[in-house]
């Protein structure tokens, strides 16, 4: 059985961010609805700056999510899962990876991270189960 790894790279209001999952890709639908009233393209905005999913793995599937950040932004972000997963959060800086959060357990986590500088910060985790289902939210400021 081989192992596919896909990769979506994409901007919204101008924040990259790169989701990888590593076996089967989920579908994800985004709907929206506005008016023209001021007010409410502010609340669009404001909406559209969180960001959510629902991922189902199987045992050993390992997956990322990973915005970019300038530094001083503020990420908030969730995970749930309904089985323990490992998981980790972390970026790159020249040929080290460092760890805010290392590699744990867990069946859910709330956190709120300052970039310390510009880079690419990566929420990861890996299942150990079939049948896990992962939610997560997060929103940059």
């Amino acid at each position: 059985m081989s192992k596919s790894k896909a990769s979506k790279r994409f901007s919204i209001m101008n924040i990259k961010v790169t989701i990888k999952v590593f076996a089967i890709i989920p579908t994800i639908v985004l709907l929206a609805s506005c008016q023209a009233s001021k007010t409410n393209l502010q609340d669009l905005k404001q909406q559209s700056n969180v960001h959510k999913g629902i991922f189902k793995s199987n045992k050993n599937q390992i997956s990322e999510i990973c915005p970019e950040l300038h530094k001083g932004q503020i990420l908030e972000f969730k995970l749930a899962a309904s089985l323990p997963v490992l998981f980790n959060f972390h970026y790159h800086r020249e040929n080290n990876t460092d760890y805010p959060i290392p590699e744990r357990n867990l069946t859910e986590i709330k956190k709120v991270f300052i970039a310390p500088n510009d880079n690419t910060y990566c929420l990861m985790w890996k299942t150990h189960l079939d049948n896990t289902k992962i939610s997560y939210e997060y929103s940059i400021k």
